[in-house]
């Protein structure tokens, strides 16, 4: 090394970055969408005003989420499991139900700001974290 050379020190920010497990902070992030995306999916339309039907609230009930850790990804799943939910809230949703009933993805897009504000905190956290050991 030059007799001109200095040392950098990481003040231990390495033996910190081995210890911060980020995958924590997205899943916490990830709950968060995950649980926006199921609530705001939950909204019932107004019924039409020449309607009798009326309304069980099952859909809304079904909309459920979960968080899955694989490998090196965080993926949030929100979906149904009734049976009519794909013709209402889903990609095959039927003539009668478009315009009123919106589709989950496209809640799921509409929220996409606010998703984005949970990863973003996310990041606040982990440099947060790395700052104060």
């Amino acid at each position: 090394m030059a007799d001109n050379a200095i040392t950098i020190n990481d003040h231990g920010l390495g033996d910190r970055l081995a210890n911060v497990d980020a995958r924590k902070f997205a899943e916490k992030a990830m709950h968060k969408a995950v649980l926006l995306v199921s609530e705001k999916g939950s909204e019932y339309p107004p019924p039409p005003s020449n309607s009798t039907y009326r309304r069980t609230g099952t859909l809304g009930r079904s909309i459920t989420g979960k968080v899955e850790s694989i490998t090196k990804e965080v993926r949030g799943l929100v979906g149904s499991r009734v049976v009519y939910a794909p013709n209402v809230i889903g990609d095959k949703q039927a003539p009668i139900h478009a315009g009123r009933w919106v589709k989950l993805v496209d809640v799921a897009v509409s929220q996409i700001p606010q998703i984005e504000s949970f990863f973003e905190d996310a990041t606040k956290e982990i440099a947060e974290f790395l700052k104060n050991g």
